[in-house]
Formats: structure tokens, C-alpha cells, sequence
């Protein structure tokens, strides 16, 4: 019997195999965590996809194999870096700060200027934890408050009618 390698993990598997959509995996774990690491690289892809499409390219005009090699690259030099992270450092970079990912500084790809972001985007997402977490953690009060107002003292104009 031919040595069967888990389609996450990498890892001989020496009992028998988990079968889910014909791919071999370790256990249902790792199925799960391949299959949630395929959402998001499709959730990234489709991502970069509306951005070019929102700024006048056609399908077709995507360079995807320039794409999909930069991300192959950012991935391989930043291990710790995943799909999700690099969607939002692009959300990041689109959206709130709106850089412009197309001008000659981007080297024809909408990628190459994420690593010089990447530090920025996170600091700005742990800050919206942190302000998410204040409006969660932030007690209201129901206390009524009556506030009397002194309608005593009211003072009125003399309108000189035939002044007008």
C-alpha cells in the first residue's frame, strides 16, 4: 500500500484515511481547517477581483498569474502572515486610508505595496477591538433626571408695526 499524506497537515497517515470530498486528511479537523483556509483564499481572490473591476479593468484584464505568484511570495517570506490578514491589510489599505493601488508605485500588481502596510492595518484593528470592547464594556445608566426650567422670567420685544 502506497503511503497516503494528509491534504493539510503533510503527515503520512498510517490508519485509514478521512475522506471528505475525495481528498485524504488526517482527521475531520484537518478537512475543517482546509476547508475554511479555501473560503478565505476565495474570499481574498474575489476581494482583489472587486477592486479592479471597481476601477474600470474587465475580468479578463486581471493578471492572476502575477497575482497569484505574489501572493505565493508574500506568504512564503511572511509564513505567519494568511489569506484573511492580507484581505484586510487590503481593506485597509482600499477603503480607509485609500491609497491608490494602481499608480506606477504598485509595479502593476495591487500587492506589492502590502508589507509596507501591514504593520499599520493591524494597529488600526487592535484599536478597533479595543474601542469595540470600550462601547461593550461601557455601563449605561437609566437614572431619570428631571430638569426644572424657570419660565418666569420671559422677555418680550416691543415690535414697532409701523416701522416695517
Amino acid at each position: 500500500m502506497a503511503n497516503i499524506k494528509c491534504k493539510y497537515c503533510n503527515k503520512i497517515i498510517k490508519d485509514e484515511p478521512y475522506k471528505y470530498k475525495n481528498t485524504n486528511y488526517c482527521g475531520e479537523t484537518c478537512a475543517n481547517l482546509h476547508e475554511k483556509q479555501k473560503k478565505n483564499r476565495v474570499a481574498l481572490t474575489d476581494y482583489i477581483q472587486e477592486i479592479y473591476l471597481e476601477n474600470g479593468y474587465e475580468k479578463d484584464e486581471i493578471n492572476w498569474t502575477l497575482i497569484t505568484s505574489m501572493l505565493k511570495n508574500i506568504q512564503q517570506e511572511h509564513k505567519d502572515w494568511n489569506d484573511a490578514q492580507i484581505r484586510y491589510v487590503l481593506f485597509y489599505m482600499y477603503e480607509i486610508i485609500q491609497v491608490n493601488l494602481f499608480d506606477e508605485k504598485s509595479n502593476g500588481s495591487i500587492l506589492a505595496l502590502l508589507p509596507f502596510y501591514f504593520n499599520e492595518a493591524r494597529d488600526f484593528c487592535k484599536k478597533q477591538k479595543e474601542i469595540k470592547d470600550a462601547v461593550n464594556e461601557f455601563e449605561f445608566d437609566d437614572e431619570v433626571i428631571v430638569i426644572k426650567r424657570n419660565n418666569n422670567r420671559r422677555y418680550w420685544d416691543d415690535i414697532d408695526i409701523g416701522g416695517l
